[in-house]
This record gives structure tokens, C-alpha cells and sequence, in this order.
């Protein structure tokens, strides 16, 4: 029996259905790994069993985490044959633009975050689950689980699904790599979005849609220039290191984080106006980098436009179902832990599972 494909045909619609998929994959895998696991909490919950539930949802986090590394290292990257470019050995010119970048992009998101919080914007909407009683980070064992899951795995699967993965398949359906940065990063910024929204703080969520995408051009414009995703995976270690010593500072009233995230905010604000002056002083000059020549020069493939518009709206319509989905899920079957656990994992099975053998059995465009 022959399988029913979608075929990937230059000028269709469907030309980046699966980069697409791949944005809303990382919601759906949290959801596959997570339910399981926490349908394993509420029997505990309901058992005379005596443990301690927060060092149970930190062992789950992790899980989870660790088991979406997996699947996009082992299963996506090789089964959808995602090839990349192959740039020459790192240099100290490669690491010196590519601590350009981290320093530039920080210093932009120190400018944002000051204007916004003068202005009297509350920028801190949600804070990982992890991070709702700072006071949990007390506990050694927590605070190991903690820092293993927002330093060392986000990081890894994130850049390893919304970098390594789908950076090279937008290249290679004709995107330029800087536009293909920028689109991948517009689809990062889908999978929090409707969360921010929620909150009803509209000058907050513009706030963190502007901090979200930056994050994602840094980290998007190391991988493109270097190739080398572990540059990536650092940066965002380094980033959340920052961003987190100020918010557990204030949340501990820890003088001592709060003095080395207001030295390090110093030493970021003044590099990154200095490489910004650098970079209109060559401009000025007319001097240039071959490797930023390279990104910026090279063209997209003719007739893309379609594709995009379909990259975004599919994007856009897989991350709405799944949150309307799992919240009318839960507003039904309120009363009934079991039906809520059957529901959502059967959803996210077929909302998962289908789109994806869709997309891997397509007809791919010749590398």
C-alpha cells in the first residue's frame, strides 16, 4: 500500500511544512514525555506512599528534558536527513565575531529591559515552574535538579531542535541563512507567545516576544557563522546564567547575586556599545568580514514567498491547537483525573504523530 505523502513542491504553500511541524515538535514531545510522568504523580498523590513531590516533578523535568534531547539528536536530525554546511575550522576571527554577537545582543536586551521597566512595564509574566518559590532552590538536591535542567538541558535540546534542526532544512528549501535566523526565530517566539498573552500584560508580552527573539537571532547568528552548535549551547548557558542571577537576586534578596548581575549588566552594556561603534566604524570605512558577507549577501531561492506565508500560518495553527486543546481538555474533564490524563495523550499522539510521518515520507528538494 502506497503511503500518502505531502509532497514539498517549489512555489507551493507547503514547501516549509516541515520546519513548521518541527516548531510546534518541541510542545508536543514536552507533552508526550510529561503526561506519562505526571499521571505517575497523581497515583502517588492518591497513594499512602510518603515522598517528596517536588523533588518528584524536578526528576520529571529532566526526564523530559533529557528525552527530547533524544529524540531530535537521534530520531529528527538523522531521519529527516538534515545536512548542514560546512565552514572551515573555528579561528580567532570566528570567536571574536561570535563574542560580538553575545555581547551586542545582551546589551540590546539590557537597553530594552531598562526602557521598559521605566516606562513601569511588568516584564516578569511567567517564570519556569521550577522558579515559583525561589526558596526551593534552598534545598541542595532541588537546586542540583535545577540547574542540571535550565543550564545543561534546555539549552542542549532547544538549540539541538530550533537551531540545529531547522536552520539547515529552511536553507535548504532556498532561504538565505540570515533570513532563515530570522524565521526560525519567529517561530521560537510562537511557542511562548500564547502564554504571554494570557496574562493580559500586553506591554509585557511585547517586552519578552522582542527579549525571545533576540535570544533566538544570538544564538541563530553563532550557529550560521560557525557552525559549530555546541557555540550556540554555550551562549545559552551563559544567558540564562544571566538572566537567572538577576531574578533569583531579587526573588532571595541575595546581595551577592544582585552585585555580580549588576557588574556583569556594567561589563555587557559597555562591550556591546563598543563592538556597535566597532561595526559602523568599518562600515564607515568600508571594511568588512568575508564570513558576514557571506550571511548577508547571499540570496534567497526565486518563488519562496508562498512557502514562508504557509511556514508561518502552520506554525502559527499547530501552537493554537495545542493550547486550545489541552485547555478545553481540562475545563471538561475537570472532575476526572484519568480522563484528562487519556485525553490529552491521545491528542497529543495523533496531533504528533500524523504531521510528522506526513512529513517524513515527503519528496524532499535534491541537497
Amino acid at each position: 500500500m502506497r503511503k500518502f505523502s505531502i509532497s514539498e513542491i517549489e512555489d507551493s504553500y507547503l514547501n516549509f511544512f516541515t520546519p513548521a511541524v518541527l516548531i510546534a515538535a518541541g510542545i508536543f514531545l514536552l507533552y508526550l514525555f510529561n503526561w506519562p510522568l505526571s499521571f505517575l504523580h497523581v497515583i502517588l498523590s492518591e497513594s499512602d506512599v510518603n515522598i517528596d513531590f517536588i523533588l518528584l516533578d524536578a526528576i520529571i523535568a529532566n526526564l523530559t528534558g533529557i528525552g527530547i534531547c533524544f529524540v531530535t539528536y537521534f530520531i529528527f536530525i538523522p531521519r529527516l536527513k538534515v545536512q548542514d554546511a560546512k565552514y572551515e575550522d573555528l579561528n580567532t576571527n570566528s570567536l571574536a565575531i561570535v563574542c560580538g554577537v553575545f555581547l551586542v545582543i545582551l546589551c540590546l536586551r539590557i537597553i530594552i529591559t531598562f526602557t521598559f521597566e521605566t516606562l513601569g512595564s511588568t516584564i516578569y509574566l511567567v517564570r519556569p515552574w521550577f522558579l515559583y518559590s525561589y526558596n526551593l532552590l534552598l534545598d541542595p538536591v532541588i537546586r542540583v535538579l535545577f540547574l542540571s535542567y535550565q543550564f545543561i538541558i534546555v539549552p542542549i535540546y532547544a538549540e539541538l531542535l530550533y537551531r540545529r534542526t531547522i536552520i539547515p532544512l529552511l536553507e535548504d528549501r532556498g532561504l538565505s541563512p540570515l533570513l532563515s535566523v530570522v524565521f526560525s526565530s519567529l517561530g521560537f517566539c510562537l511557542l511562548f507567545l500564547p502564554e504571554y498573552i494570557q496574562t493580559s500584560n500586553y506591554p509585557g508580552t511585547f517586552y519578552w516576544f522582542i527579549s525571545t527573539f533576540l535570544f533566538g537571532l544570538a544564538t541563530g547568528l553563532i550557529y550560521i557563522l560557525t557552525r559549530n552548535i555546541l557555540l550556540s549551547i554555550l551562549y545559552a548557558i551563559i544567558y540564562y546564567a544571566y538572566r537567572f542571577s538577576g531574578e533569583i537576586g531579587r526573588s532571595l534578596h541575595d546581595e551577592l547575586l544582585l552585585t555580580i548581575h549588576f557588574l556583569l549588566s556594567i561589563i555587557i552594556l559597555i562591550g556591546g556599545l563598543l563592538v556597535i561603534v566597532y561595526v559602523i566604524w568599518n562600515l564607515f570605512q568600508k571594511k568588512s568580514t568575508t564570513m558576514w558577507v557571506n550571511v548577508i549577501q547571499t540570496p534567497s531561492a526565486p518563488k519562496i514567498t508562498r512557502g514562508l506565508i504557509g511556514y508561518l500560518v502552520i506554525s502559527v495553527v499547530l501552537v493554537s491547537i495545542q493550547i486550545i486543546v489541552s485547555n478545553l481538555v481540562n475545563e471538561v474533564f475537570s472532575s476526572d483525573i484519568l480522563l484528562i490524563f487519556a485525553a490529552n495523550t491521545l491528542f497529543y499522539l495523533i496531533a504528533f504523530s500524523i504531521p510528522f510521518w506526513l512529513s517524513i515520507t515527503s519528496e524532499y528538494a535534491q541537497y
